[in-house]
C-alpha cells in the first residue's frame, strides 16, 4: 500500500502586515459610521425644518445627507418632497409679480421653478429605483405630485398612478384607498371614487372621514 504523507507549508504573514490590515479595516469602518452619522444628522435637520415650512434649510440639510450617503433611499424621498414644495412655493411667488417686475426676475423664477421641479421628480425616482418596495417612499412622491400639481394639474393624474401603484404593494393599507377615493373626486371619477372609498372602509371599518363620505352627518 502506498502512503501519501501530506505536508503542511506554514504561511506566515509578518506581523507588520497584519497591524496595517486590521487598521486599514478599522479606519474604514469609522469612516462609514461617521458619514452614516452625518448623514443621520443632516436628514434630521432637514426634517425638522421641512415639518414648520423652513425650505431653505430644509433643502440645504437633506441635500447634504443624500450627498453624504447617497446609497440611502429616504434621503432622496425626503429630498424629493421638499423641491416639490420649493418648486409650488416659488410658482405662488410667480403668480403675485406685478407687471413691475423686470423680465430678469421673471425669468429667474421660471427657471428657478423649473430646477425644483425636475429635481423633485427625479429624486422621487431615485428613491423608487433603490427600493422599489417601501410604501412611504410611494407615499411621499405622491404627496410631492399634488405639490407640483400646484404648477401643472396633470401631475394630479401622475400621483393618482404612484398610489394606484403602491396600492397593489399595500393591499391592506386602507388610507392609500381612501387617498386614491380623494384623487379619483378631485378628478370627477365618481364611480372611481366610489369603489375605492368603499375599499377602504372594507379594510378599515370605523375609518370616520370615509364614513363622513359615504354617509355625510345630518346638520
Amino acid at each position: 500500500n502506498n502512503h501519501h504523507t501530506s505536508i503542511t507549508i506554514p504561511i506566515e504573514v509578518p506581523q507588520s502586515i497584519t497591524i496595517s490590515i486590521i487598521i486599514f479595516l478599522a479606519l474604514t469602518w469609522s469612516i462609514r459610521v461617521g458619514r452614516s452619522f452625518s448623514a443621520d444628522l443632516a436628514y434630521n435637520q432637514g426634517k425638522a425644518y421641512l415639518s414648520i415650512g423652513s425650505l431653505e434649510p430644509a433643502l440645504k440639510f437633506l441635500s447634504l445627507a443624500s450627498k453624504t450617503l447617497p446609497s440611502e433611499p429616504l434621503f432622496y424621498s425626503a429630498l424629493g418632497e421638499a423641491q416639490a414644495q420649493a418648486a409650488a412655493t416659488v410658482n405662488q411667488q410667480l403668480t403675485t409679480l406685478s407687471a413691475t417686475n423686470s423680465a430678469e426676475t421673471i425669468a429667474e423664477g421660471k427657471r428657478l421653478e423649473k430646477a425644483f421641479l425636475e429635481s423633485s421628480k427625479a429624486n422621487s425616482e431615485k428613491a423608487l429605483s433603490l427600493n422599489k418596495y417601501q410604501a412611504n417612499f410611494y407615499k411621499t412622491k405622491a404627496k410631492a405630485e399634488l405639490y407640483l400639481s400646484i404648477i401643472d394639474p396633470a401631475y394630479r393624474l401622475e400621483a393618482l398612478k404612484t398610489l394606484l401603484t403602491l396600492s397593489s404593494y399595500a393591499p391592506t393599507d386602507a388610507k392609500v384607498f381612501y387617498n386614491i377615493g380623494l384623487i379619483q373626486q378631485e378628478l370627477g371619477n365618481s364611480s372611481a371614487a366610489l369603489v375605492a372609498y368603499r375599499q377602504a372602509l372594507s379594510l378599515k371599518p370605523d375609518f370616520q372621514a370615509v364614513k363622513n363620505l359615504l354617509s355625510p352627518p345630518s346638520p
